[in-house]
């Protein structure tokens, strides 16, 4: 088209330069201004370029006044009509801010482009590019960005980053490029989550069932805190015990509380309360103390069950509550001694105690050499062997006053000494109870000492069964004596070789009611009653079954001394005492399968 107009105005170009110049140019013009693609401007030059000698500009030098008027009337005229030119059609023209009206591809309306091209005409290139890249605020330079301020760029803008998702964009230690961490209050790798199971420094934490803290490693989890029932270290060899586990404290319990079970042999030398709320108390340094020359005083007040392991322990056991000591190897396992420094055992006023297969020895005392109970409860002595004791005053094995019960059950005291009895004094006991146990080879040691065995005195009930009472010694009573007590009952039980220097070499009874079933009373010596003596206006002893032989008396009463009281015999037998069998103001020889009473006057 412009090219056509362009020709047309070479076919006017001979128009003379005097013609009115909108009658000569005024169609040219009009059709100039109306092609498309034509800006305004453009038109005087077209002019010129058809007629050189005409100068149609605002300002031509050499146009009249009159072309000028009319070329500027024309111009202005036909811009006002046509409006302004754009060349490249992309809607936008050079006043109206395209900046590049040959390339379509260029205007306020394009989209820019990373190509380093003005695309919008903003006047810089490359500015807020579709095709640029996201960058993000970086204002702690830890590579991480704010995704809330983010801007597009063709190359990274200073303190920005390419990757946004930093959730404190203050702290540079975190970032979605850090480690979690266990700190307990930071979002460290801001994952929305504290202290979340990955964290670098988490701990491993093992299932622990018996909740010694110690757990299997199956079924591990990782964690910054330790999840209910889970423990911190592994190697629970037994994980329904809470005191077996990798590294536990060896206790007296018979278990391998370590795990170790190439370098455990057993529990000897430990000593252990299990108290009565199920809790392990470890006393083998309280134990371990002690020497021969000093042994340890160990308080237990706690209420429970002392174990003690294989061992000899020299140490006063002193018990403050309620308490069973056991020597849990079995009996003769464990040995506490004294030292003969001090007593092996002591309890404290209203406490019960329960002794169970000890062998306590070489205890020293003014009153119960090896063990003393006064004014306690009930004292139960099951398998202990009590031997080598000695008291400055009596009870060289035991004593025991005011109590409300002692038991000796397959007990023994032996080769203890006092001044009066060497083996067991009960003094106010309200139920003395002796089953299959031995007391022998005591001595009261005095001059005139009492009760080289047993004594038995204010007792409301004594039964005694299965009661051996050999080589005991003393001035009064060499195997026992059992005064002022009603109720007691001795049965299947051995009287043997028991000494005394003046009378009741085997036994005394001194105004007791005491019954003898199938006792065995055999080779005892004393001046008087070598078997027994019986005095007191209330003394009153049956004897059923009973053999009473090879009793000697240096004086009278080979077999028994009426001195008080009443004697009982129903199918007894009597045989090898000297000098005689019964004194009772006279002598009486009998053989067996007896049937007779003795009273002072005599036999009948």
């Amino acid at each position: 088209m412009r090219a056509a107009l362009l020709l047309a105005a070479v076919s006017l170009s001979s128009a003379p330069a005097s013609a009115g110049v909108i009658s000569e140019w005024g169609g040219l013009v009009s059709a100039l201004m109306t092609g498309p693609g034509m800006a305004c401007g453009q038109v005087a030059g077209i002019i010129q370029g058809v007629d050189p000698t005409w100068e149609c500009a605002l300002t031509g030098p050499t146009a009249t006044v009159s072309e000028l008027a009319a070329c500027t009337a024309i111009l202005e005229g036909s811009c006002l009509d046509v409006g302004a030119r754009d060349d490249d059609g992309d809607g936008y023209t050079l006043d109206a801010g395209d900046c590049d009206d040959g390339d379509p591809a260029i205007s306020p309306a394009a989209d820019e482009l990373c190509d380093g091209v003005d695309n919008d005409c903003t006047g810089v290139a490359d500015d807020d590019p579709i095709d640029g890249e996201a960058w993000y605020l970086d204002r702690d330079r830890d590579g991480y960005g704010d995704s809330a301020v983010v801007t597009l760029a063709c190359e990274q803008p200073a303190r920005f980053a390419a990757a946004g998702g930093d959730c404190n964009d203050l702290a540079a230690r975190i970032s979605p490029g850090e480690p979690e961490r266990c700190d307990g209050l930071l979002d460290d790798d801001c994952d929305g989550a504290v202290d979340e199971a990955g964290a670098v420094d988490a701990a491993t934490w093992y299932v622990d069932a018996d909740g010694d803290g110690h757990g299997s490693a199956l079924g591990a989890v990782v964690a910054c805190e330790q999840p209910e029932g889970y423990g911190a270290s592994e190697g629970d060899c037994d994980d329904g015990d809470a005191t077996v586990y990798s590294g536990a404290p060896e206790l007296c319990d018979g278990r391998r509380n370590d795990c170790d079970d190439a370098g455990w042999t057993d529990d000897d030398g430990r000593v252990s309360l299990l108290d009565t709320s199920g809790t392990w108390i470890d006393l083998s340094a309280d134990f371990g103390a002690g020497t021969y020359a000093a042994p340890a005083r160990v308080t237990v007040i706690d209420y429970g069950t002392l174990n003690l392991c294989s061992g000899t322990y020299y140490a006063t056991l002193v018990s403050q509550v309620d308490l069973e000591a056991v020597a849990v190897d079995g009996p003769g396992s464990v040995t506490l001694s004294g030292g003969n420094q001090a007593r092996a055992v002591e309890v404290a006023v209203g406490v019960d105690i329960t002794l169970r297969d000890l062998v306590v020895t070489d205890g020293l005392s003014d009153y119960g050499g090896c063990m003393v109970f006064n004014g306690v409860g009930d004292v139960l002595l099951d398998g202990v062997e009590i031997t080598g004791c000695s008291a400055s005053v009596a009870g060289g094995g035991i004593y025991a006053q005011n109590v409300d019960s002692l038991s000796l059950i397959g007990s023994s005291v032996t080769d203890s000494v006092a001044p009066d009895v060497g083996g067991v004094l009960c003094n106010g006991v309200d139920a003395v109870t002796v089953i299959d146990s031995d007391i022998s080879e005591n001595t009261a040691a005095a001059a005139d000492g009492v009760a080289g065995g047993f004594y038995i005195v204010d007792a409301l009930t004594a039964e005694i069964s299965g009661l051996t009472a050999n080589g005991n010694a003393a001035y009064y009573g060499g195997g026992g004596y059992i005064g002022a007590s009603g109720g007691v009952r001795i049965s299947a039980s051995d009287i043997s070789d028991n000494s005394a220097g003046y009378y009741g070499g085997g036994l005394w009874f001194d105004s007791a009611s005491v019954d003898l079933d199938g006792v065995h009373i055999d080779g005892n010596t004393a001046q008087y009653g070598a078997g027994f003596f019986l005095q007191g206006a209330s003394a009153d002893v049956s004897m059923t079954d009973c053999d009473t032989l090879s009793n000697a008396a240096s004086g009278v009463g080979g077999a028994a001394y009426i001195y008080g009281g009443g004697l009982s015999v129903t199918n007894g037998d009597f045989v090898a005492n000297s000098p005689h069998d019964i004194y009772a103001a006279g002598a009486y020889s009998y053989g067996y399968a007896e049937n007779f009473t003795c009273d002072p006057a005599g036999c009948y």
